[in-house]
């Protein structure tokens, strides 16, 4: 039985993990957090195959559940560092070191921060305006840009065309107080509602 690794425990890494499972791989996932990834502290998913409408939690515990009936073996450590060895790769944790003769690196991204959002999370704060925009068809929004200039214009537009009446882009350092909700992904940040 074939040997495999899997880096992370997000929804890429638990479906690289059914997948492998399910070709008679014997399967260890290493995940220093809880499984799901971001999926699991989204509020709400309208837009994931086969669910309606879900909870993140709810999303995240589905496709944990459906990997560990497939016989996954989880491992919560934090990996520090993963090397080849001849023929082996060597994973390197906050605990031990671990071989295996294949290594899926499945591990995400985080969100970019303002900084001054923690209060609103899971209060209306979004860090997908793609994900997330049909939620506020029809609002006015103001996009925090950073950095600020012509190249991040382009996201406002899709927004005006796609969700928005109204999208009005300020640089960062004039971010309406206090926030409402809040949109960030890594090119633009989006204030909801933006009043003036």
């Amino acid at each position: 039985m074939k040997k495999i690794a899997v880096i992370g425990g997000g929804a890429a890494g638990l479906t690289a993990s059914i997948y492998a499972l399910r070709a008679n791989a014997e399967v260890t996932l290493f995940e220093q957090f809880g499984l799901g990834g971001l999926a699991a502290n989204i509020d709400r998913i309208d837009n994931y195959p086969g669910y309606a409408s879900v909870e993140g939690w709810q999303l995240a515990a589905d496709m944990s559940s459906q990997a560990k009936k497939l016989g996954l073996k989880v491992i919560r450590q934090r990996v520090l560092s993963l090397k080849k060895d001849g023929d082996e790769f060597v994973i390197t944790t906050d605990r031990g070191e671990y071989r295996y003769p294949a290594v899926v690196v499945a591990t995400g991204t985080s969100h970019n921060k303002l900084g001054i959002e923690s209060d609103y999370v899971g209060r209306g704060v979004s860090y997908c305006a793609t994900c997330d925009g049909n939620f506020f068809k029809g609002m006015p929004v103001a996009a925090v840009i950073k950095p600020f200039g012509k190249r991040r214009i382009l996201p406002i537009c899709v927004l005006r065309c796609t969700f928005c009446f109204k999208a009005t882009p300020l640089p960062q350092k004039k971010l309406p107080l206090p926030i409402c909700s809040l949109w960030v992904t890594s090119k633009l940040y989006i204030t909801l509602p933006y009043r003036q």
